[in-house]
């Protein structure tokens, strides 16, 4: 919400609808716990097999929590699977050819050494995941070699499967990041559960004239977590919480 209130400057007229569409398909994928299998690709290319021995426990950790993961021996998924997350690690790829689908709130990391250097032609841009319906990835924007702790561990989908944010789980499973790129929605959470309750003594669009009392009450839903703190907000502004 208040995207359209941001001051941007210095962006190409042509990039603005796509960021702001990309940033709006993001925000509809919230608390929604999409399908959809983690990926992760397993090959002889320098770029997988840094992060291989770390694939099974965050694999192990999905399947715990219910979720599908699997090791595919391919850089991209099979064609026409729904990809909830994958990490993978290949120079150049061609998503569209995959037919593969990036499910919305999907986060999708490649481990190359220009994915985030947008002034250098060589290799594919993270931002091709972003196009093709990721929520956020990531590309380094200097020569980081196959260095395991400048890209994110794969645990990073198991942080996102339980409710974290999309930034969050990048920089829970990045420990020297200096290097790194990280783009898309900063705040999407597909799998947290979020607070949902029911205000009484008023309805919404009712005009107070008086002195009104509220109360708080809690959500009938299964699907719902305890509200831990209310903010009373008029024309903007912070009244109590």
């Amino acid at each position: 919400d208040g995207i359209r209130d941001y001051k941007v400057t210095g962006v190409q007229t042509c990039a603005l609808p796509i960021s702001i569409s990309h940033l709006e398909r993001s925000t509809l994928a919230d608390f929604t716990r999409p399908t959809g299998t983690f990926y992760f690709s397993k090959t002889t290319n320098v770029r997988s097999t840094t992060r291989q021995p770390n694939f099974d426990v965050a694999i192990e950790d999905l399947r715990k929590h219910r979720f599908k993961a699997e090791v595919i021996e391919t850089p991209l998924p099979p064609s026409g699977s729904s990809v909830a997350g994958i990490t993978f690690g290949v120079s150049d790829f061609d998503w569209d050819r995959s037919r593969a689908k990036l499910m919305p709130g999907s986060l999708a990391d490649n481990l190359t050494s220009f994915g985030g250097a947008m002034t250098i032609n060589d290799q594919t841009k993270c931002t091709e995941l972003l196009r093709y319906g990721a929520a956020a990835s990531c590309g380094t924007v200097a020569e980081p070699y196959a260095l395991q702790f400048k890209f994110p561990l794969p645990f990073l989908h198991a942080h996102y499967a339980k409710g974290l944010t999309a930034a969050e789980s990048f920089y829970g499973a990045v420990q020297s990041p200096y290097q790194l790129l990280i783009l898309g929605d900063p705040l999407c959470q597909p799998y947290a559960i979020p607070p949902r309750f029911k205000v009484s003594g008023l309805k919404n669009r009712d005009v107070v004239a008086k002195r009104c009392e509220l109360e708080l009450l809690p959500s009938e839903e299964e699907n719902s977590t305890d509200p831990v703190q209310m903010s009373w907000l008029i024309d903007g502004k912070l009244q109590a919480q």
